[in-house]
């Protein structure tokens, strides 16, 4: 972000005040949580606007290969459901094809929290890491078991969404919104005991 200063402001000494709204994000979710990363840099407009489209394009440059990807694991699921329509028996076609759409759905989850700003990164750790993840790892492990004809499927079946329940869980306690509401119900509390004794010595 860049911002102009006052045609005043080399006149004498200034003050910059610096204030930035912040969610519940934190680096177990997103490497930009915390504010500033680095400080504040002083030029002429035209330099800090470059550098400023520097920034930008580097960004959509590394959300470019995630729409790449989309492309590619669309066409993998049309043919994965193609091919199951085409022999019902095999199943691993049917695993496959929901690999590929639980990664689609996460990659447009991706896209979403970077490029619009209706989904924040508090909802966009939820719905990438805490659910997706191990629905995801869990159908890539069930796809293969399924490929090589793994005997005792459904005692597999129960290990496989066991762990990622487990997994959901473990997650889901490490990432925000969870943290930050305890946090936060922590905060409340103190708050509103501080005000009660501040009236009660009124």
């Amino acid at each position: 972000m860049d911002f102009l200063l006052p045609r005043d402001a080399g006149n004498g000494p200034v003050t910059l005040a610096i204030r930035l709204r912040m969610n519940s994000a934190t680096p177990f979710n997103s490497l930009d949580a915390g504010g500033l990363h680095g400080p504040s840099v002083l030029g002429y407009a035209s330099l800090i606007g470059a550098l400023t489209e520097l920034d930008y394009d580097a960004s959509v440059h590394a959300l470019a290969s995630g729409l790449v990807e989309s492309m590619i694991l669309f066409m993998a699921l049309l043919m994965t459901l193609a091919l199951f329509w085409l022999d019902h028996d095999e199943k691993a076609y049917l695993w496959l094809a929901l690999v590929c759409l639980a990664t689609l759905l996460s990659n447009a989850i991706v896209q979403s929290a970077n490029c619009a700003a209706w989904i924040g990164q508090t909802s966009a750790a939820v719905l990438i890491d805490v659910v997706p993840a191990p629905l995801r790892i869990s159908l890539w492990v069930l796809f293969w078991d399924y490929w090589f004809r793994i005997s005792r499927i459904a005692w597999l079946h129960r290990i496989v969404w066991a762990l990622a329940a487990i997994m959901l869980i473990g997650t889901a306690m490490i990432r925000p919104p969870f943290v930050w509401d305890v946090r936060s119900s922590e905060v409340r509390k103190l708050h509103s005991s501080r005000v009660a004794s501040g009236k009660a010595r009124l």
